[in-house]
């Protein structure tokens, strides 16, 4: 007996499609149809993905009767609204700050690690596994300098980051050589 054809609950895709916030994959797995056919059913019925806006309003409105303790949200100066927003905002800046910085400490921790065993040519870590580390580690803290300088405020990110990845592509290419030297194939 062929099986039953799912019912797709339209609707409640439309909503979610519409609100912009899912991606249509995450959509189509909740509704139980590929992101395809999420994809033919908005083009065919002309849906839009417009109501991003409104809901970054409605949440900042949220937001400020959270943080500002009064009854009726018409009563706020906008001085107590910039205050409010810019403490709630420091707040995040300072914890992401200090989430970069933890994240910087354990990538020169890998890398020091990765540096003694090309140091002491350890071979119970092969020359191919500590020439990926150190591209992912180069990698991270590529990543991590433009995140540090993101939330430091600083507009400049391709100089220094451009330093530290070239630093570190030579720190991969010295030890690449030194490795080929020391077995003898060059």
């Amino acid at each position: 007996m062929p099986a039953k054809p799912k019912t797709v609950d339209w609707a409640a895709v439309e909503a979610d499609y519409r609100a912009g916030i899912k991606t249509l994959r995450e959509i189509g797995k909740a509704a139980g149809v590929s992101h395809t056919a999420i994809a033919l059913q908005a083009q065919k019925e002309n849906w839009t993905r417009d109501l991003k806006s409104r809901i970054r309003a409605k949440a900042q409105e949220k937001l400020q009767r959270a943080v500002l303790p009064v009854t009726r949200l018409t009563e706020v100066t906008e001085a107590q609204v910039v205050e409010a927003n810019a403490t709630v905002q420091a707040t995040i800046t300072l914890e992401h700050r200090r989430d970069v910085k933890k994240a910087r400490k354990i990538v020169w921790a890998l890398m020091a690690e990765l540096q003694a065993y090309c140091d002491f040519r350890d071979e119970n870590v092969n020359f191919p596994v500590r020439v990926a580390a150190s591209h992912k580690l180069a990698d991270a803290l590529a990543k991590l300098v433009t995140l540090e300088r993101t939330v430091a405020g600083i507009e400049d990110t391709q100089s220094d980051e451009s330093i530290v990845v070239s630093a570190l592509k030579r720190m991969n290419e010295r030890a690449a050589a030194e490795r080929l030297l020391a077995d003898g194939t060059v």
